[in-house]
């Protein structure tokens, strides 16, 4: 199993205390080996996410490139088509699958790899639903353009494209939840070389289609398509064929909580949206200016430049998310905030370097999208206040916090930003500057409600919510599965490892062993009425030793293997998945491994099966 934030690199140690958190940070030296160990675990995942995403984020750039060279209404169009329909449903669609980021990194950081399917089936079942429901807004994308008063030459083009990318949007109910999966175990490098590729064939096709078929913004789409399928199926046949540990093949559990992971989806998705339909409604107010052709191409042309920057910060979203949520499920409060704040820092640093490439280039950038004059000098118009934005560009938190963040976002860009936009392009009459300085406003408040939050936020609080969240959202009840031998061995791995792990000793054994008789009572009883029939033939062959261990738990032994006769037959499937998930051939290995000295002592039961468990206690040696 890889789990490379988890484990502690010897050149951290001095860092680290004994329960694997951060010692406080006191002093200059100090802050700096923090800074250093963090921002490597940072990129370590950051980078391959950025330059996934990046690449993904390419691909609309790439076409935009190509039909930009069409014409300045070709552009206009596509610029429309993308960021109005095409953002408004991208935006919502992401925003569902986001909560899946949350949930799978806390069950990763908490030992239960198991559920990173089902959360993953689940969330693939909830985006295509909202396929469903958002593909209207392709069918009648062109009377939906007129009606916000977009002019008709644009309004027409534009939605002839959209409806040529709704296959589009089917590819990212598989995208959105594999890319979810596989950033929770950090398995990113796969991620950015499918994307790498997808972005290499988009170019080509591109070519293909638009330069020597002549087929135009019909050539676009049809690339826009196949390429975007094709990096959504290569994303799964990867989750399938090499995450052995997450994905056990698809399961009927992932129907059941749905509507629970719908409202945490719900919450992710308007914080989300309200982000990008903001730079949405920027775009649709653009088009009631006069000379709206240039004005709307101009916007999209700084708008996608600055959605470069603002792609690597998704990647840094990414993986500040994974981090924190890691962290949280470990317990790990002040490791969670530290990475927060390194994160913010670097953040900084990027806007300031981007900011600074985009002045020192405002005349020329433009020259890769469009061949019109008129179009270069009204992007070179705009480019001060381009570098302003990426400068202000910020981190959001990815620690479950997403019903907050969304009503940040709504006062700063709603109830703010876009009406001081407004009174500045329209009544000012300082047009899509004016529009876009409104903007700026909006995202300098929201940069310091955020800064504010994540100054008053009590990481031990946080710590302490995580697995009430995994509960309440994650649906976790599920004891009538065959799949629950393998999710309570996880609660009861998670308990061991957590406690055993860490500093190699045995805090609080009273608390060990009461929630391992919790997890296993829970399970016994519900499992063992299941149709009314106990699962084995004998009352005390079956689930009755299991019960049995439960007894010798209140008295202080600790079971390390347990053998039963059960309708699956057997060897007990908690002896195999833990020996697995561990890497040890045996839990007296891995026992020995972590220091401890095992006594051994028989179970007597009478009418049990023929080869009594063996049970151990332990001793700090």
């Amino acid at each position: 199993m890889e789990a490379p934030l988890i484990e502690r690199s010897s050149g951290e140690l001095h860092l680290v205390g004994d329960d694997g958190d951060y010692f406080p940070v006191k002093g200059t030296k100090a802050w700096w080996g923090v800074f250093c160990v963090e921002s490597a675990k940072l990129w370590r995942i950051g980078g391959p996410i950025a330059i996934q995403i990046v690449c993904q984020y390419g691909n609309n750039s790439v076409t935009t490139m190509f039909v930009g060279h069409l014409g300045d209404v070709e552009l206009s169009a596509f610029s429309i088509a993308l960021s109005v329909v095409c953002t408004f449903s991208f935006g919502f669609m992401l925003g569902m699958g986001s909560a899946l980021e949350t949930l799978c990194g806390q069950a990763y950081g908490a030992g239960q790899v198991h559920m990173l399917g089902i959360y993953m089936q689940r969330s693939i079942l909830i985006l295509l639903a909202t396929c469903v429901l958002v593909s209207p807004l392709y069918i009648y994308a062109t009377p939906i353009l007129k009606f916000l008063g977009q002019q008709d030459d644009i309004a027409n083009a534009a939605g002839i494209y959209t409806l040529m990318i709704l296959p589009q949007l089917c590819s990212l109910a598989i995208a959105f939840p594999t890319q979810k999966f596989l950033q929770a175990q950090s398995k990113v490098s796969v991620l950015a070389w499918i994307a790498v590729f997808a972005l290499t064939s988009e170019i080509l096709v591109c070519w293909l289609f638009i330069n020597v078929f002549g087929w135009g913004t019909t050539g676009a789409a049809i690339a826009f398509d196949l390429t975007s399928w094709g990096s959504a199926i290569a994303q799964f046949v990867y989750v399938v064929g090499w995450c052995k540990d997450g994905w056990k093949g698809f399961s009927w559990v992932a129907f059941r909580e749905i509507w629970a992971f719908v409202r945490l989806s719900f919450a992710s998705a308007i914080m989300l949206c309200l982000e990008i339909w903001y730079m949405m409604s920027i775009i649709i107010l653009t088009g009631h200016l006069d000379n709206a052709v240039t004005a709307v191409g101009s916007l999209s042309i700084c708008m996608n430049v600055d959605g470069w920057e603002t792609m690597v910060f998704i990647g840094v979203n990414a993986a500040i998310s994974v981090r924190v949520s890691n962290e949280l499920g470990m317990g790990h409060p002040r490791a969670a905030r530290y990475s927060v704040y390194v994160t913010l820092f670097q953040s900084l640093l990027i806007g300031i370097l981007c900011m600074i490439i985009v002045l020192a280039t405002r005349n020329h950038f433009s020259i890769i999208f469009t061949d019109s004059e008129d179009m270069r000098r009204a992007v070179a118009h705009l480019s001060g206040l381009l570098g302003i934005t990426m400068l202000l560009n910020s981190v959001a938190i990815g620690a479950g916090w997403q019903a907050l963040v969304a009503y940040i976002n709504l006062a700063c860009y709603y109830v703010f930003g876009l009406p001081f936009g407004y009174l500045l392009g329209y009544v000012a009459n300082l047009g899509v500057v004016g529009l876009w300085g409104g903007m700026i406003a909006g995202v300098a408040l929201q940069t310091f409600l955020l800064l504010l939050v994540l100054y008053k936020t009590n990481w031990n609080k946080e710590v302490e919510q995580t697995t009430e969240r995994m509960r309440k959202w994650g649906g976790q009840d599920i004891a009538t599965e065959k799949s629950n031998i393998v999710t309570v061995c996880g609660l009861w791995f998670t308990v061991l490892l957590r406690c055993l792990s860490i500093n190699f000793g045995i805090p609080s054994e009273k608390f060990i062993l009461l929630l391992m008789a919790l997890d296993f009572n829970d399970f016994c009883s519900s499992a063992e009425k299941k149709d009314g029939k106990p699962f084995a033939s004998s009352p005390r062959g079956g689930f009755g030793d299991l019960i049995d261990s439960i007894r010798l738990l209140d008295l202080g032994y600790v079971g390390y293997s347990f053998r039963w006769n059960n309708k699956w037959g057997g060897l007990a499937n908690i002896q195999i998945q833990l020996d697995q998930a561990l890497g040890y051939s045996s839990w007296t290995e891995f026992l020995e491994a972590v220091g401890l000295e095992l006594r051994f002592e028989p179970l007597i039961s009478s009418g049990g099966p023929s080869k009594s468990p063996e049970f151990g206690c332990w001793n700090d040696r």
